[in-house]
């Protein structure tokens, strides 16, 4: 029996296509694969172009708050503007004003007032002229000493002589915390402290000298 060539070239085409077809199916598989890397590369890259966009936008905000550390500390440094900030009184030794004393006009003025360590007032003044004053208003802080004053008992010799009417003295303290800024926007501050004693003589109120400390 012979060899029936057509059926056996038949064979052979078919496995030549089905090896091509095996081979096209390899192919495609490997294709995807490289473009499936392909892409993850790519979306990798994405990422750390992000990464390095945020790290340099972090560096610049960080060289940003350096330079102005650095300015501010320049204008301190350069900056040699003082206040000296004084009570001004009256013939019983109340305030009624708080002066700068010098040539320096200070900025957004903050005067904070405490009597007797009571808050009695809290003062804002865009700001004061060198040898400028701010008026104090401490009309109830006085009326308040006056009556404590008033309400003392009589002091030894008035209890031992009638003809005395004299009380114990009472002590009022003042103290101000002024906050401002120099031209240049440098932060001062400074506190000042003022001390007064009064007592009831003959039914007047007398300022007396301060005792030696």
């Amino acid at each position: 029996m012979g060899i029936d060539w057509t059926a056996l070239g038949v064979i052979v085409a078919a496995v030549i296509g089905l090896a091509g077809a095996v081979t096209a199916v390899i192919q495609a598989r490997q294709a995807n694969k490289a473009a499936k890397a392909a892409n993850q590369a790519s979306a990798q890259a994405v990422r750390e172009a992000a990464e390095a966009n945020r790290l340099a936008d972090e560096a610049n905000q960080i060289a940003k708050a350096a330079r102005g550390v650095a300015e501010r500390q320049l204008r301190l440094e350069r900056d040699i503007v003082q206040y000296a900030w004084q009570f001004e009184t009256d013939e019983m030794g109340f305030p009624v004003a708080i002066t700068n004393h010098g040539p320096s006009t200070a900025f957004q003025v903050s005067i904070r007032v405490t009597v007797d360590e009571r808050p009695a007032l809290d003062l804002r003044q865009e700001k004061v002229p060198g040898f400028g004053q701010v008026t104090l208003d401490l009309a109830t802080a006085r009326d308040e000493h006056t009556r404590k004053v008033r309400d003392q008992p009589w002091d030894a010799l008035s209890q031992m002589y009638p003809g005395i009417n004299r009380r114990i003295p009472v002590t009022v303290r003042f103290r101000a915390w002024i906050d401002c800024v120099t031209a240049d926007q440098s932060p001062r501050q400074q506190i000042i402290d003022h001390v007064a004693r009064h007592h009831e003589n003959e039914r007047e109120i007398v300022r007396l000298p301060l005792k030696k400390t």
